[in-house]
């Protein structure tokens, strides 16, 4: 597993202490600084590429160091998807509690406040405890989620100028399932992720060359009638969100990433004429 870790100069000595602890733990570690100390360096210029980097990437954890640690996750947690919480020494609980109910991605620590030891046994506790995956806290941290950063409607409607812009034409046809930049939407609608807003789609029915009808994919185990599960990728399950089911033009396509099965496609257009006539 790869960690980044960055610091400013009051986290400065206690980020090179743990650099070689994670070391030896077995991790791969990135040190994004800072590389030298300076008294009066800005935190947010080492937390933000962090933070990015951690926005972009579910799979990655960092751990981030200040004098209290509170600024730094201030900064972080303006990025989507970065779940950075404050440790500053007292009860370890805590640090099993942000994993296991928050999936706490960044760990910030309090370098004025705690001992190296109290550190590492921090570090080495947030690494080792996973999620919970229950049911109660994923429903909390969607929520989160929709909550969304208003900057990125501003960025989606830049992106969304270009899309409308372009004059090739992406090839599809029903039960493709492709990347599509799908938007940064309103409420309860399902967002895309990342630079261009991207997220799975099922070519659920294709109406000519230009439009169809197209089903949001998500990762996420989600349970009930509004969700259809099934395996496109060898050893991943995908969720269709059957509420999201709406019309898109095919400008927004990017790459085709997979194909559902006609067994599944069959199950799929069964439970979606169900869903309808209820």
């Amino acid at each position: 597993m790869k960690i980044l870790i960055a610091s400013d100069h009051a986290g400065f000595e206690l980020k090179k202490e743990l650099i070689a602890y994670l070391i030896e733990l077995g991790y791969e570690v990135a040190d994004k600084g800072p590389f030298q100390y300076v008294a009066d360096d800005d935190y947010p210029d080492f937390i933000v590429p962090v933070a990015k980097e951690v926005s972009k990437d579910k799979n990655l954890k960092a751990i981030i160091l200040g004098g209290s640690g509170q600024g730094e996750a201030l900064v972080a947690n303006r990025f989507e998807n970065v779940r950075a919480v404050v440790y500053y020494g007292s009860n370890l609980d805590i640090i099993k509690l942000v994993r296991e109910h928050n999936d706490a991605n960044v760990l910030s620590l309090g370098a004025r406040f705690i001992t190296l030891e109290e550190a590492k046994e921090a570090v080495r506790l947030w690494l080792e405890t996973n999620f919970s995956e229950d049911p109660r806290h994923l429903r909390r941290l969607e929520k989160i989620y929709r909550l969304g950063n208003y900057s990125d409607f501003d960025l989606w409607n830049k992106t969304k100028k270009n899309i409308n812009s372009v004059d090739t034409k992406i090839l599809f046809k029903e039960r493709d399932i492709f990347y599509i930049k799908m938007g940064k939407n309103i409420g309860y609608e399902e967002d895309g992720k990342g630079e261009n807003f991207s997220r799975p789609i099922l070519v659920f029915k294709k109406f000519n060359s230009d439009v169809f009808l197209g089903l949001p994919l998500s990762k996420t185990k989600k349970e009930g009638k509004y969700y259809f599960h099934f395996s496109f990728i060898e050893g991943t399950k995908s969720v269709g969100l059957l509420s999201q089911i709406r019309l898109f033009d095919g400008k927004r396509l990017m790459n085709k990433i997979g194909m559902i099965n006609l067994e599944d496609y069959q199950d799929l257009k069964l439970k979606i004429s169900h869903l309808l006539s209820d």
